[in-house]
């Protein structure tokens, strides 16, 4: 399971890292994550990345092995 969410704030980059998220800041990064280039997503264009940052979450599925979604 991989989940990427964007997120927008006009919190400083002091403050956003005072709450601990495991992000990746778009303006200094980049627009895509390695994790999203592995697995093909991405988000559109963004026409200015200041206070943008992606939060990425990756785990395996839960009870993946009784999934029967698509059979």
């Amino acid at each position: 399971m991989y989940v990427a969410i964007l997120v927008k704030t006009t919190l400083s980059e002091e403050e956003w890292k005072s709450y601990g998220f495991l992000s990746h800041d778009v303006l200094a990064e980049g627009e895509k994550t390695f994790s999203m280039s592995l697995v093909g997503v991405y988000f559109s264009h963004i026409d200015n990345p200041e206070g943008y940052y992606i939060l990425e979450y990756a785990k395996q599925a839960p009870c993946s092995d009784f999934d029967i979604r698509g059979h």
